[in-house]
């Protein structure tokens, strides 16, 4: 064991842009400093939910993206760029 302690993190689920925003305010209001982000539709409507998300969280929130096997390769490598 490492530490006492495990980071946890919360979802904020799919949505609209505005309303995935929100979500990661709350979320962040909550306690949490670590969120995963659902994506894994259109990759340029995936962008900007996360460039949203990121925009209305505090610098340093750490930000997973989970697609669930959604995406292409290559959507995934477009997701990236």
């Amino acid at each position: 064991r490492e530490s006492e302690t495990a980071e946890l993190y919360k979802v904020v689920t799919h949505g609209t842009v505005d309303a995935m925003a929100a979500l990661a305010k709350r979320i962040v209001k909550d306690g949490f400093h670590r969120l995963q982000v659902k994506v894994g539709g259109n990759v340029r409507d995936d962008v900007e939910r996360v460039t949203a998300v990121a925009a209305s969280v505090p610098k340093g929130t750490v930000i997973f993206c989970d697609a669930n096997a959604g995406w292409t390769p290559y959507q995934a490598r477009q997701f990236a760029d």
